[in-house]
């Protein structure tokens, strides 16, 4: 291990209790500089006293597409969602994706030992110099469960059963789902599938759940582009169209890059939570 993951692990294992990582900035931001901002301490209920209100109008069996380039944050952006979602409502959250190297993302996913209720949240640890391919780990706070799926290999098919599955067993009727498909959608891979096929299918399982689903594709630019209802996959990566809704446009911490959150389909109406992260970007960034 590098010395550079060494001291990200010191950081996260030093966050004290009450602290919340706020995923798009820490993925960008220099180590030292994180920890210098911020004092080992970034209080979350400080910057966000009313989760609720900015969450209570989610629909049911929307699909949201968080689009930039790669590197600059979406799974980040869209995990930190998720615990969001998890920590301060009555929500049941789902977590898919498919790799097999999880160092980066363990990072940023799991929570350390210093947060709150870590042995109700975290059944099962990634840790240094283990296997990071996780076959399928269970995530439970007392109150709201999340859990995390993975499988490298695992078909298009089969994630919808498996979404499926857990959607007739949720604790709650209000479920949050975030599909990492960057590495699920072909780059010059016939076997396999397209980002317009994925779209589609996750459009309809969305649906078939009642359930809010994102999912991410990287993208190359911003011009828009109408040969698609949403995006144009072009070699791995993506421009987007005009004819899907830009909900929310974030820009990085040094403004070099954005991270578009769309709506996909059907009525326009906002995904309220990650206007947290609009409102409160310059807060962050002046800590």
């Amino acid at each position: 291990m590098d010395i550079n993951e060494e001291n990200r692990i010191k950081f996260f294992k030093n966050l004290p209790s009450g602290t919340f990582e706020l995923g798009v900035a820490i993925a960008q931001l220099d180590l030292n500089s994180v920890i210098q901002k911020t004092k080992n301490s970034f209080n979350l209920f400080s910057l966000f006293p009313s989760l609720d209100d900015y969450i209570g109008d989610v629909s049911r069996g929307d699909l949201i597409l968080i689009a930039a380039k790669k590197g600059v944050g979406k799974t980040s952006f869209a995990t930190t969602v998720v615990h969001f979602a998890a920590r301060s409502l009555s929500t049941s959250c789902f977590i898919g994706f498919f790799d097999t190297d999880f160092i980066d993302y363990s990072q940023r996913l799991l929570v350390t030992e210093s947060r709150t209720n870590i042995n109700e949240l975290i059944l099962e640890r990634i840790s240094p110099g283990e296997s990071y391919r996780i076959i399928k780990a269970e995530h439970n706070l007392k109150d709201t469960p999340i859990t995390l799926y993975s499988d490298p290999i695992a078909s298009l098919e089969k994630l919808c059963l498996e979404v499926s599955s857990w959607s007739k067993t949720s604790k709650f009727n209000r479920r949050l789902i975030f599909i990492d498909t960057v590495q699920f959608i072909a780059q010059n891979d016939p076997s396999k599938p397209s980002f317009q096929l994925i779209a589609e299918t996750l459009n309809d399982l969305a649906k078939s759940t009642n359930s809010t689903i994102m999912f991410t594709s990287n993208v190359f630019s911003d011009t828009p582009d109408a040969k698609t209802p949403l995006i144009e996959d072009l070699e791995g990566g993506a421009q987007l169209s005009d004819k899907a809704d830009t909900v929310l446009s974030i820009k990085t911490y040094d403004l070099s890059s954005t991270i578009t959150v769309l709506k996909c389909r059907g009525k326009t109406s906002l995904f309220e939570l990650p206007l947290l992260f609009e409102e409160r970007w310059q807060t962050w960034s002046q800590i």
